[in-house]
């Protein structure tokens, strides 16, 4: 705005100076010295400005001078001179000319346009960083280049050490560095990668790698890469670390989905496992037989955390104590957690409808478990040598369990069903150690009216046994162990009794069996050193209906057998005789001699 103002000044002046009329000498002769002249002159050595020719008379143009001595001036034009602009921080000037018509006289005024001053412009200040130079905050002129800008230097990396990883197969080992300010990183290699030294990986013919060691000289740590050739590395080899008994520690890719018979065979080292996956992806590995499982030497099994407290190469992992499968898995296959000894608990979800033979195998430091209502199987030794486990519950969806699923469970107390009578003699089971009875003291059934409680639900102790009219025959080892028996009850509708089915139910004191069943399987009363009575539905010798009584039933045949009479207190033929109370539940027996 200031330069607007300064311009058009010099415009009005030139114009009033181009109209004005100013006295000046009436001579001809512009030589003529003997009258000082009112005029401004220009001092060559003042780099344009100028000074009055006289300076004690100044007369600038535009005023009247003394008119005895002189004329009036008369212009036909004037002109701008010596134009210097203002700047931010010195003035500017020119002179404006004009020649008279009359007498020649060059007339000059010289004009002052203050300086313009500073039109600053502010900028907010820029952080360096470590690979770009910063500035402090300054104020720029949009006129000239005047600026209090400051630069501040570029920062520079500040790197410090994270990490070191140790050599893998295809890998180097390296000290990983950080900058403190930019998360930049750089590697320094310390060891070069271990290839060819203890593994040897192999392409088959489904695009993937197969891993086994070179030979059975290793000694210490393996870690088996999650990709060669830019290829998975998917399946251990059979007898792929066999007899390497120096092999103290492995680390094992989430990648690996099969592992062959005898891979870790006579690892007799082997002390850690490393994993680099969840329990989801360690749930999808087949295991052809026990000793592919590398925890059947190993006594730690660690998983990835990243906020574990163990390192292992550079990452961090958790000892896994608490088994939480997740409800992704549907089925737990065979030898899963073989010989996870470290397991206190194990929370299996509903999504799960199977558990694999030798799944939980000698997990001797299981306390406890609940099998969900989704499960229909248990495979055979899935819970064998987990001497530490006291209780189980069962749910009524099981319907098969296999040989020695629960063999040598040394502390087993108790056992929780969700389900019925009914539900428990639908069940199949294989020996005499499938059933959890074989060393539980035990029994508990779901009762409304229970007063026992177990997950939040009632239950009561089962000791009288009265299996409903439903059931037609009783499976193999069915009731096998169930100790705390003192009285069974069989149905009319049941014909068939299986192998060992009452086998060591020792406080078993009398059973009712009705004069429908036509076989007893051996061992069916094995081990029943209480029983005294027999209540036969039939009304003559036993032998005339029940055409085949197993080996090894000496107890059964051996208690005294009271035969049933409609009468009553009328019977009069000589024997032992029973028949129910008019409440029809209660016994009376009769003896006639």
């Amino acid at each position: 705005m200031k330069k607007i103002i300064n311009i058009i000044s010099i415009f009005v002046a030139y114009f009033v100076f181009l109209f004005v009329i100013t006295s000046c000498d009436n001579s001809n002769s512009n030589t003529d010295n003997d009258k000082q002249q009112t005029v401004a002159s220009v001092d060559p050595e003042s780099s344009g400005e100028t000074k009055p020719s006289n300076p004690d008379s100044t007369v600038n143009p535009g005023h009247d001078s003394d008119q005895s001595e002189g004329h009036i001036h008369r212009f036909y034009e004037t002109y701008i001179a010596n134009e210097v602009s203002p700047t931010c921080t010195q003035n500017g000037s020119y002179d404006i000319v004009g020649i008279c018509l009359d007498c020649k006289m060059e007339v000059r005024e010289h004009k002052i346009i203050e300086k313009l001053g500073h039109d600053l412009i502010h900028h907010d200040a820029k952080n360096a960083t470590c690979n770009t130079s910063g500035y402090k905050e300054y104020d720029k002129c949009s006129r000239c280049d005047y600026t209090t800008y400051e630069a501040i230097p570029a920062l520079g990396h500040d790197y410090h050490k994270t990490n070191e990883f140790e050599a893998t197969y295809d890998n180097d080992g390296y000290i990983l560095y950080e900058c403190s300010r930019c998360g930049d990183t750089y590697n320094e290699v310390t060891t070069k990668a271990q290839v060819c030294e203890k593994l040897s990986l192999g392409l088959n013919s489904n695009g993937f790698y197969y891993v086994e060691a070179k030979s059975t000289d290793i000694v210490g740590a393996v870690v088996i890469p999650k990709t060669y050739n830019g290829l998975p590395v998917k399946s251990i080899s059979n007898d792929a670390f066999f007899d390497c008994r120096s092999l103290t520690n492995i680390t094992i890719p989430n990648s690996i989905t099969s592992i062959g018979r005898g891979a870790f065979s006579y690892c007799t080292s082997l002390t850690n496992v490393y994993y680099d996956g969840t329990i989801e992806d360690w749930c999808n590995i087949i295991f052809s037989v026990l000793d592919s499982n590398p925890m059947s030497y190993a006594t730690n099994f660690y998983i990835l955390d990243e906020n574990g407290t163990i390192e292992n190469n550079g990452r961090n992992y958790k000892l896994l104590t608490e088994l939480e499968i997740p409800s992704t898995v549907k089925l737990i296959g065979n030898y899963q957690f073989y010989r996870f000894k470290q397991f206190t608990g194990i929370t299996i979800p509903d999504s799960v409808t199977s558990i694999g033979q030798y799944a939980f195998e000698y997990c001797r430091s299981l306390t406890n478990i609940t099998l969900p209502n989704s499960i229909t199987s248990i495979g055979k030794y899935a819970f064998c040598g987990c001497t530490s486990l006291t209780s189980i519950t069962i749910p009524n969806s099981v319907t098969s369990i296999g040989n020695s699923a629960f063999y040598n469970c040394s502390s087993l107390e108790n056992v929780y069903y969700d389900g019925t009578i009914e539900d428990w003699c639908n069940i199949t089971f294989i020996d005499e150690y499938s059933n959890p009875m074989n060393k539980a003291t035990k029994f508990y059934i779901l009762d409304e009216n229970g007063d026992i409680e177990n997950n939040g639900k009632k239950y009561k102790l089962l000791t009288e046994l009265e299996i409903p009219s439903t059931v037609t025959s009783i499976g193999n080892y069915q009731f096998y162990g169930f100790n705390q028996f003192t009285g069974i009850t069989i149905p009319d509708s049941v014909t068939s009794i299986g192998e060992g089915v009452f086998e060591k139910c020792a406080s078993l004191i009398s059973v009712i069996i009705p004069n429908n069943v036509t076989s007893i399987g051996r061992y069916a009363f094995y081990g029943c050193s209480s029983l005294t009575k027999v209540y036969y539905k039939g009304t003559s010798s036993y032998t005339d209906t029940i055409t085949s009584i197993g080996d090894y039933n000496q107890s059964l045949t051996s208690a005294t057998w009271y035969y049933f009479t409609s009468n009553g207190a009328d019977e009069t033929a000589s024997g032992n005789w029973w028949y129910y109370d008019t409440d029809g539940k209660t016994i009376i027996e009769k003896v006639i001699s």
